[in-house]
């Protein structure tokens, strides 16, 4: 008979391998720095230290780190979204396609990192969740509908400009602006890879499909969507 251990393992694995790789990175790093093992200025993304001193673990910690996931029950319930928004792109809008979902996630940061430099933050995790889930929004079927942190049922397509107003609210433009910067990075990559049949966007597209060897690494067995398209 299984362990528990064993039992909680075997389901870990049969999470979708970019999500559990996703999730399991902010619970990580969440609970590190909650539970003080490691200190939270080590994980945040500092110029000086990355380009400098050469500490380039910051680049994968800083989308991690920080308070966008919360404390207590805040960490839950914004956990959850991240885990349901990497989950519900993994399998409907990028099924057996992991390796093209990896790829594009990687330019999608390197691209929050540039939307948000002028805004000297040093925690990327919210800028980054705006972006996943404003790519959800935009592949959501007419009609559908969700909860704002339990408030409102609004509908999906306008779930991201819902989490920027609640960040306005709590915040003021300040505490917002980040979330705007992953929104801006998450429509970018919408319409780049999947919307545009424009000349430029189609060469564009084309730089999304993910290279040979990471589609072998992964074992990758059909490309995304319209990244393939070359008309």
């Amino acid at each position: 008979m299984p362990t528990f251990v064993d039992q909680l393992g075997s389901d870990i694995m049969k999470l979708p391998p970019v999500t559990r790789f996703i999730s399991g990175s902010a619970l990580a790093v969440t609970l590190a720095e909650i539970g003080r093992y490691v200190d939270h200025s080590q994980m945040t993304f500092q110029r000086d230290l990355v380009f400098r001193k050469f500490q380039l673990w910051r680049l994968y910690t800083s989308f991690f780190s920080g308070n966008a996931y919360g404390r207590g029950f805040n960490f839950f319930f914004e956990f959850s979204m991240l885990y349901r928004t990497m989950k519900d792109l993994e399998t409907k809008s990028y099924p057996q396609s992991p390796a093209d979902l990896v790829w594009q996630l990687f330019w999608a940061c390197f691209a929050i990192i540039i939307a948000t430099w002028h805004l000297n933050i040093q925690s990327f995790s919210r800028p980054f969740l705006l972006c996943i889930v404003y790519l959800q929004a935009a592949f959501a079927e007419p009609g559908a509908k969700t909860s704002l942190y339990g408030f409102f049922t609004i509908p999906v397509i306008y779930y991201p400009i819902g989490i920027i107003g609640f960040d306005l609210f709590l915040g003021g433009p300040k505490h917002a602006a980040p979330a705007v910067a992953g929104a801006i990075v998450g429509h970018l990559w919408w319409w780049i890879v999947w919307e545009g049949r424009g000349a430029t966007q189609i060469r564009l597209a084309r730089y999304a499909r993910a290279p040979e060897w990471l589609v072998k690494l992964l074992g990758q067995t059909r490309r995304a969507g319209r990244t393939v398209r070359r008309d």
